[in-house]
């Protein structure tokens, strides 16, 4: 994945193949810039994907409680898919 893009970028690249949970891409990110997992930069990326899914880009497609062991007990989780102007979008805005 391009390094260049800003992160919020990257992370809509992440559900380019595939459907994906808030949690695995916030820890995918986390991981691929190597960022402590603070709850600052956790509660961060999630925004970023809020705000994704708001702007049309990609598409909630179920939701569940956390349990604990992703980010608080009793938080809501989404898993998340690209929509097809979220993919008109990494076509000809970030490539």
């Amino acid at each position: 994945m391009a390094k260049e893009l800003p992160m919020k970028s990257r992370m809509l690249m992440y559900f380019e193949n595939r459907d994906m949970w808030d949690y695995e891409a916030v820890d995918a990110i986390l991981k691929e810039e190597g960022l402590s997992d603070s709850e600052y930069w956790r509660f961060t990326a999630r925004f970023w994907l809020a705000e994704l899914s708001i702007s049309g880009l990609l598409e909630p497609l179920e939701e569940d409680v956390d349990d604990g062991s992703h980010f608080a007990p009793g938080k809501m989780i989404s898993k998340y898919r690209l929509t097809e102007y979220g993919l008109q979008a990494i076509d000809s805005m970030l490539r």
